[in-house]
């Protein structure tokens, strides 16, 4: 997210992501990814995957995607399902589950209601060094919960923290 909070601008756009210099290769990132099973976001996230960031070529190919939508949606795939359930309870399901981590990419609207419903375990916040100064806010919540910082790091200008809840 941006320092001041978004996970995109005014437009829904994330074109602003990246550190102070190009990144060619994420190691952080795919040792991240080795450790996720499941994907979870919200259409808007997966819309914007396949028409602006990667068209034609999927991202998560060795993951499972769970993507939250209000309407049915044809092109599931293996890797790729559409799901009209609860977040809440369907996350939790997927917890029961066995196999690795979950990651909750996005959007805001997915988080809030996981947050909401105390599904999520652990918050990984990478903040990058760009104000927006408007936009789509990550956390919109009025609730108060408090967190547990278990680890950080930094690199190229972007810090990354990794919470528990308390």
């Amino acid at each position: 997210m941006s320092l001041d909070g978004y996970i995109a601008d005014g437009n829904g756009g994330v074109h602003w992501l990246g550190g102070e210099q190009p990144i060619t290769e994420d190691h952080e990132y795919q040792l991240f990814l080795q450790n996720v099973d499941d994907i979870v976001m919200g259409y808007r996230t997966y819309h914007q995957i396949v028409t602006q960031l990667s068209p034609g070529k999927w991202v998560y190919p060795q993951q499972r995607t769970h993507v939250f939508t209000r309407n049915h949606r044809e092109g599931e795939t293996q890797q790729i399902c559409f799901v009209q359930d609860d977040p809440v309870h369907y996350v939790q399901w997927l917890k029961s589950q066995p196999g690795k981590e979950i990651w909750i990419c996005g959007g805001a609207q997915i988080v809030q209601r996981l947050q909401d419903g105390d599904a999520i375990d652990r918050i990984y916040l990478t903040i990058l060094p760009i104000l927006l100064g408007e936009g789509i806010r990550l956390f919109e919540s009025k609730r108060q919960q408090k967190l547990h910082l278990v680890g950080s790091r930094h690199e190229n200008g972007m810090v990354t923290c990794i919470y528990t809840r308390r």
